[in-house]
């Protein structure tokens, strides 16, 4: 069974899946690194340009290693790789602002609304078909990540917690609330640019965050200098990111994109884990509700997947029906052909060919007659014969 197990090769879709589920995770544990690195003093905007200077090095080394000729890709991808670099740097500046601005829960809540607009997008620009299973995972998940991140703004917490929000949280719900919109439509150019290579989004990534994230560190906020353990936070969600980043891209080329958005969002649940594991926060009732949705909601798209997957299946057998039967009546219309149809022909064209035998033949005849007639009408001929007369 084991050796069974070993040998189980995946598709491509399910693979694809699975990183997508899988840097869902490592991004969760990503969030709370930013946070411990925001809460040290250091800005959301510095912290993306120190993610994308750590990416772009791995990346410029991979394109270098693989050879890549065009590091923007080809012309027809082109303009799907550099929309998608730029936009994927203004959503990790709205990302990053957004956990430093607001509770950790709100901020991860807020910030997984965004396979909703991807599974509407996928269906304008990707013809993606929208199923009822569909939708209804992304109503139940978009529900459960707010049970369990419980949201400040849904629940009644006390005074003294309300006194402590940052002074500028409603920043953060703008942030939040873009970074869905433009998230959902990041999932959607990712798989536009499908055919492209992956150390071309990466490095599109890069240079936009890079390019973005600089100028509002320059604009908007000081640069400061990491101090002690936070160089440890700082490292961890660089390599933290890093992984999860290539994992993301990777499978957002070969997944579907709603699906694929919907388990990304899962990073909910992991992060509240996180946060249970570490910061030992208390777990009740509305968060167990949150989970199970959540759960609910994934299982509902692997079921979805199934049900695709299934009906694939039997098109491609119909197909393969329908062929294998053209094949048959061709091949005993041929054989038909050849045993009635051409014996036929040949047979019209031996009796065509004897009637003009024929025709030629009493041609020849008809034409001797003339020249005898001919003949006979000339005045030599005729005196010699009355001449010769008894």
């Amino acid at each position: 069974m084991v050796r069974a197990l070993l040998c189980y090769k995946l598709d491509e879709e399910t693979t694809a899946l699975g990183l997508m589920f899988l840097s869902a995770i490592l991004f969760s544990a990503m969030g709370i690194f930013v946070k411990l690195a925001a809460e040290s003093g250091i800005s959301p905007f510095q912290l993306v340009f120190m993610r994308a200077a750590s990416q772009g090095v791995v990346v410029l080394g991979g394109l270098f290693y693989c050879r890549v000729p065009t590091w923007f890709g080809e012309h027809p991808m082109r303009i799907w790789i550099i929309t998608r670099g730029f936009v994927g740097g203004i959503c990790f500046c709205f990302y990053f602002t957004t956990i430093s601005l607001l509770p950790i829960g709100d901020a991860i809540s807020l910030s997984s609304l965004y396979p909703i607009v991807t599974v509407i997008t996928a269906r304008l620009m990707l013809n993606e078909p929208l199923s009822v299973l569909k939708t209804m995972a992304i109503i139940l998940s978009a529900v459960g990540a707010f049970l369990v991140a419980q949201p400040s703004f849904l629940s009644d917490k006390g005074e003294d917690e309300q006194n402590h929000r940052h002074p500028y949280a409603w920043v953060g719900y703008l942030t939040a609330m873009g970074g869905s919109v433009l998230g959902g439509l990041l999932f959607t150019i990712v798989r536009k640019a499908k055919e492209a290579h992956l150390l071309n989004l990466l490095w599109s990534w890069t240079v936009g965050s890079t390019f973005i994230s600089l100028t509002f560190a320059l604009t908007v906020a000081e640069l400061r200098l990491p101090q002690g353990f936070t160089w440890i936070y700082v490292l961890l969600m660089c390599t933290l990111g890093t992984l999860a980043h290539f994992m993301m891209n990777y499978a957002g080329q070969r997944a579907p994109a709603g699906p694929s958005a919907l388990l990304r969002s899962s990073d909910v649940l992991f992060a509240y884990l996180w946060e249970f594991l570490i910061f030992k926060n208390s777990i009740n009732g509305m968060t167990i509700g949150g989970v199970g949705l959540i759960c609910l909601g994934i299982g509902l798209v692997a079921y979805s997947k199934y049900l695709d997957r299934k009906k694939k299946a039997k098109t491609r057998s119909l197909r393969d029906l329908v062929t294998e039967s053209t094949s048959d009546s061709e091949t005993v219309e041929m054989e038909r052909v050849l045993r009635f149809e051409r014996p036929r022909r040949d047979g019209f064209v031996r009796v065509r060919s004897q009637d003009s035998m024929l025709s030629s033949s009493l041609t020849e005849l008809l034409d001797n007659e003339e020249a005898l007639k001919k003949t006979c009408s000339l005045p030599g001929i005729e005196e010699e014969g009355v001449s010769s007369s008894p």
